[in-house]
């Protein structure tokens, strides 16, 4: 068996709505503004009304809980829900707090997508 990717997702974001630090650690929360997606069998828009709930916790990971839906450029819609983990490092730090990007590779990451 080969796994094969399904599509590449690009998010727009609202800049981060600061929660607070909690027992667990700190929570941010990122609105979906919109966006796109793509792929070698599907393809269209993020639809502007989901969010990523991130809570960075003392060691520096970031426990991500996003939920998004995907819209097909012939309209059927998606709801995406995924949990995940992101190590917080200075690429990522430096794009959560002036509302830049990261690459491929600049961090460890991970998340088990929901369709």
């Amino acid at each position: 068996m080969k796994l094969e990717p399904l599509m590449t997702v690009h998010a727009d974001l609202r800049p981060p709505v600061e929660i607070g630090t909690g027992p667990y650690g700190n929570r941010v929360v990122f609105d979906v503004t919109g966006g796109h997606f793509e792929g070698a069998r599907l393809r269209g828009t993020v639809l502007p009304n989901g969010a990523d709930w991130l809570l960075i916790d003392a060691d520096g990971t970031g426990h991500l809980d996003v939920r998004i839906i995907l819209e097909t450029t012939d309209g059927a819609r998606i709801y995406v829900q995924y949990p995940g983990a992101i190590v917080i490092n200075e690429q990522v730090n430096n794009a959560l707090t002036q509302g830049g990007a990261t690459e491929y590779g600049d961090t460890y990451f991970h998340d088990a997508a929901t369709l």
